[in-house]
């Protein structure tokens, strides 16, 4: 660019000087005078537009359907390619058309109708495709292409965001799952665009030739309706709440069943753990980047803990741990692997560092669950706007010592904790907390792949608690630097179903204080269904689990990392710990060990 034509550079946006797509400039007056051509100094991101919490994606209810939407504004998006991480702007609604420029279609555009955000649900990614690899890429059932991730030169590869129709918006698909049409196929040449047309969505695509040059949109009927409610004995809702029962432990996708996880917990002994630990060979907790979540896993012979970590700018983590040294134990309780507070956990006792993932996106890490061989690990903290505000990332774990991602589920809320089980209707129910000040729970019904088929939302200050009439009362423990009378918020949330009926349970584990002061306990909540509404109801609220009892030192604590785990028989076991790494150094140890109590039932 010649000298004067600095500032057309910049408006035009060009990929050879000045800021590229996605940057703007910044007000330094050295940068316009002399300093245009330094993007990495002179050039800064256009932060993306942040996603609007939502509301209920979906339910299958009986629907008469007006199809008139041609009220609807249409937002076209601006252009994008892989600069900038590859991201479209949001829709905001369902996508018609999509624009192509340049060669092998590098840069796009996107048109869409544009709904409230109150009609959108949550979200995921399909992952990426492109002609190497088939070139096709559908969305989850019932969801439709929200916006769209390129990577590689020209775009070559492409990332579907595929979202659901909310449950208490005004718009679903009006034709079977199946019926579903394609477009032409379309480049940059000729009219450059292919469209859907009127009243479909995109919800696939596929691709061939170089580049993904020549691409074809996969689309379906969509329209406003008007819903009329199921009948009472037929809710599809009902199905969100009906347990799997006959699991055997160590199935592949499945927990075992609780006969009475009331009677379960409150035989828990809570005065007396055992009292145990591990080691670390890096010094990787700090009073901000500490231990957060815990969760024992049932793959790997029951040897194995799987923990989370952060908040770090290196990204939040997933960690397993090895107890080698409780082999003998197998699947039930670890029994202590340390005698008294001063004593180190055994070498064979170590968090596994190949073992490790850690988030590029995300800054931190919450509280997990594993149902089988899937384990739910929850990421939040963002470290760009570009990114959503939390993810849901599902691992197979059936090898502990290497998770492999299987899924992601994207929020446009926080996720602090998250808890699962296996349903009768072979689906999955998820719990997701941690956001808003703790005053709301998401229920997701999640299918056999586990992408989203429904979410409902429960808010504390609307919904409340139910009160079981046993006089624990209805107290919800909610983000606070004051007392709340009910402690601290859930640090994590777990599911449990009742052999006997399939009634499905929730079990959150906080302390009293956020820096973990107080008492540290287990709360217990049968989930019940009211309309549409989950609703939490109160039935049990344990004593204190003396993590202190050693001479008074904290060997763990509620307040940092607490989760549970399903013997074979049956039975629960909590696991509690610490919030840093200062337990006792073993001889050749370069770093402290970390402490950790697990609490048991006779």
């Amino acid at each position: 660019v010649g000298s004067g034509l600095e500032e057309e550079c910049y408006t035009t946006k060009c990929k050879k000087g000045g800021c590229a797509r996605g940057y703007k400039q910044t007000d330094s007056s050295w940068c316009f005078n002399w300093g245009w051509y330094n993007k990495e100094k002179c050039c800064k991101p256009t932060p993306a537009p942040t996603p609007t919490p939502t509301r209920k994606p979906s339910i299958d209810l009986p629907c008469q359907s007006i199809t008139n939407i041609e009220a609807l504004v249409l937002k076209e998006t601006q252009k994008f390619s892989e600069e900038n991480d590859g991201y479209s702007q949001h829709t905001e609604g369902p996508i018609e058309k999509v624009y192509c420029f340049g060669d092998y279609c590098d840069e796009k555009k996107l048109q869409s109708k544009k709904l409230e955000p109150t009609d959108i649900g949550d979200g995921t990614w399909t992952g990426w495709f492109s002609e190497e690899d088939g070139g096709v890429k559908d969305c989850p059932p019932n969801t439709f292409v929200e916006r769209i991730r390129c990577r590689d030169s020209y775009c070559d590869d492409m990332n579907l965001y595929c979202v659901l129709f909310s449950n208490g918006g005004h718009y679903r698909f009006i034709e079977q799952e199946y019926t579903k049409y394609w477009s032409n196929e379309f480049s940059e040449e000729g009219e450059h665009h292919g469209s859907c047309g009127a009243g479909l969505a995109v919800v696939g695509m596929k691709c061939r030739g170089s580049n993904c040059d020549n691409i074809t949109l996969r689309c379906r009927k969509w329209g406003k309706t008007e819903c009329v409610g199921p009948d009472a004995g037929s809710n599809p809702l009902s199905n969100m709440l009906k347990g799997k029962t006959d699991c055997d432990y160590g199935s592949a996708d499945c927990n075992v069943c609780v006969e009475n996880v009331s009677s379960a917990l409150t035989s828990v002994k809570v005065e007396r753990g055992n009292l145990m630990g591990f080691n670390v060979d890096n010094d990787i907790v700090t009073a901000k980047n500490h231990w957060q979540g815990v969760t024992r896993l049932s793959s790997g012979g029951g040897m194995y803990l799987a923990l989370t970590t952060g908040s770090s700018d290196d990204g939040g983590t997933l960690r397993i741990v090895k107890m080698g040294s409780r082999a003998s134990a197998g699947s039930s309780k670890f029994g202590p692997n340390r005698s008294s507070p001063e004593e180190a956990p055994p070498k064979d006792d170590r968090l596994l560092q190949s073992s490790t993932r850690t988030s590029s996106d995300y800054k931190h890490g919450g509280g997990i669950q594993a149902v089988g061989n899937i384990l739910g690990v929850t990421m939040d903290q963002p470290k760009s706007s570009i990114y959503p505000e939390g993810k849901v990332l599902f691992y197979d774990v059936s090898d502990p010592g290497n998770p492999v991602l299987k899924k992601e589920l994207t929020r446009a809320q926080k996720v602090g904790a998250a808890g699962l089980t296996k349903l009768a209707n072979e689906n999955f129910l998820m719990v997701v907390g941690g956001f808003d000040d703790n005053k709301k729970l998401d229920f997701y019904e999640l299918n056999e792949d586990l992408d989203p088929l429904r979410k409902l939302q429960w808010d504390k200050d609307i919904d409340g608690v139910i009160d079981a009439g046993t006089g624990i009362g209805n107290c919800w423990p909610y983000d606070t630097l004051l007392s709340t009378g009910c402690g601290n918020a859930y640090q994590s949330l777990s599911l449990v179903t009742q052999c006997s009926d399939g009634k499905v349970f929730m079990i959150g584990m906080h302390a009293e204080t956020p820096l973990g002061w107080g008492y540290d306990r287990a709360d217990l909540y049968e989930l019940t269904l009211s309309g549409d509404k989950i609703k939490p109801k109160k039935v049990y609220e344990s004593n204190d689990f003396k993590c202190g009892r050693w001479d008074g030192v904290d060997q763990c604590s509620f307040a940092a990392a607490g989760g549970i785990y399903i013997d074979p028989a049956g039975k629960l076991i909590f696991y509690g710990v610490e919030h840093d790494n200062d337990g006792p150094k073993g001889s050749g140890e370069t770093q402290n060990s970390v402490k950790m109590v697990e609490f048991y039932y006779d």
